[in-house]
């Protein structure tokens, strides 16, 4: 599974909505939504005073064409706008050291071009 992080900004329908049919029942929703793409949501806030997003999921998918689907169905609504981040664990951080070549920043001589 690969995990997300998903944000949401509401549009004033959103927020009626929500307020309306209750935070509860739409994060259950979302949940059976996800669950239809064999994913699942680890964690679901509002954070307080926050300026990108009104809504933060992390969610497990299988694949990013699964979380790419959800994201334009989403959209498509016009009541929440989401976008999401593929998030990386400590381990592929590791590996993708274990990759790292060499890199010349600007205005430096370069060095060999090997790993």
């Amino acid at each position: 599974m690969v995990t997300f992080m998903l944000q949401g900004r509401y549009s004033s329908s959103g927020v009626h909505g929500s307020l309306a049919e209750g935070f509860e029942q739409r994060t259950e929703y979302f949940r059976q939504l996800i669950a239809l793409y064999e994913g699942s949501i680890t964690a679901v806030y509002w954070p307080e005073h926050a300026r990108e997003a009104d809504v933060i999921a992390l969610i497990e998918m299988p694949d990013a064409i699964a979380m790419k689907a959800v994201e334009l169905a989403v959209n498509q609504s016009e009541a929440v706008h989401v976008s999401y981040s593929r998030l990386l664990s400590v381990q592929e951080m590791d590996e993708a050291r274990a990759k790292l070549p060499l890199y010349r920043a600007p205005g430096e001589a370069p060095p060999p071009m090997v790993r």
